[in-house]
């Protein structure tokens, strides 16, 4: 898959889809091969033993309430590695 779009390596697809389970690819299952402009300014990937206190402290001006705010869906006590949540 990485051969068919230029630029984009192995690597970058399993980064881009932590969710993924790579030799178990159904057909049709939509697979992110490059990130929207800006992308990285908007999104930020749960890491081990991040909490949303943690993650607005790295960026500059969000809050924990911004957080909740930004991701109503989110279960503060049970952030799920390799979930993205929305920090803009």
């Amino acid at each position: 898959m990485a051969n068919l779009h230029a630029g984009v390596n192995l690597w970058d697809i399993y980064e881009l889809n932590p969710n993924i389970e790579p030799r178990n690819l159904q057909v049709g299952q939509e697979v992110r091969v490059s990130r929207a402009d800006g992308y990285d300014k908007e999104f930020h990937t749960v890491k081990p033993g991040s909490t949303l206190y943690s993650i607005a402290n790295l960026h500059k001006g969000v809050t924990v309430e911004d957080l909740l705010e930004l991701n109503p869906n989110i279960e503060p006590l049970n952030l799920q590695i390799g979930h993205e949540i929305r920090v803009q």
